[in-house]
């Protein structure tokens, strides 16, 4: 927010002819400084400074209400809540408590070339924070994922060998810019680890954060958008 002092009204004033001081406004208002938001800016934006919302997979918040802690890159742990779950595309929110770090950025129109560098952040079981590069094999895999009451109808295919524990980790494109949310590690018919992984688009990722809170900006924007907006398989 922009930040308007009582010296600066007092200068904006004067240019308008009226005189006055930053003693009389403390004397008869209380008022030291005003903070003012540009148009588009809603009351949910002010907010975030004290209380954002995160997305990880469902099967990970498992239901709506549950209190979740998460991690950030400070190695600070946050309180939350899940606010919002859907199952059927493995998707939840939370609302994080006292959360004042960055948030991560979508890429726009949300789509990736084929081929193209993306990498991901997780924490797989029983290891530390990790950081894996892979590649965008294709934006779709074809048929619905199910396990147990949660799944997928459809997700991006990653050339990368995540383990069990990196689900709802962020994906992100060689510009640094979120493309998507690791869900799935995949295995062959004995169980076994293969180099592919799913994750769901953040174009989905918007169109769910947007009807379960206020958005606005880039996420608004992409929860319109297709993720073949650029084209391709």
């Amino acid at each position: 927010p922009q930040r308007l002092s009582n010296a600066d009204m007092v200068d904006r004033l004067a240019a308008r002819g009226v005189e006055t001081s930053d003693e009389w406004i403390v004397e008869r208002t209380g008022i030291r400084a005003r903070h003012f938001v540009a148009d588009g800016v809603f009351s949910s934006d002010m907010a975030a400074e004290a209380c954002r919302q995160a997305m990880t997979a469902a099967h990970v918040a498992v239901q709506k209400g549950n209190l979740i802690s998460a991690r950030a890159a400070n190695g600070r742990v946050y309180s939350g809540k899940v606010i919002a779950i859907n199952p059927t595309n493995d998707m939840a929110v939370i609302k994080l408590k006292g959360y004042t770090g960055r948030a991560a950025q979508p890429a726009s129109p949300g789509c990736v070339p084929i081929k193209d560098t993306v990498f991901t952040l997780g924490r797989p079981h029983a290891q530390g924070d990790t950081a894996r590069v892979g590649k965008l094999e294709a934006r779709h895999f074809g048929r619905a994922v199910a396990y147990g009451k949660f799944g997928y109808p459809d997700a991006l295919v990653l050339s990368m060998g995540t383990q069990k524990g990196e689900s709802g980790g962020p994906l992100f494109d060689s510009k640094g810019e979120l493309i998507g949310m690791v869900v799935s590690t995949l295995t062959d018919a004995n169980g076994n680890l293969i180099n592919l992984a799913h994750a769901i688009p953040s174009t989905a990722l918007a169109k769910f954060l947007c009807s379960s809170t206020q958005c606005n900006g880039n996420w608004a924007a992409l929860a319109n958008a297709s993720v073949d907006s650029c084209g391709g398989a």
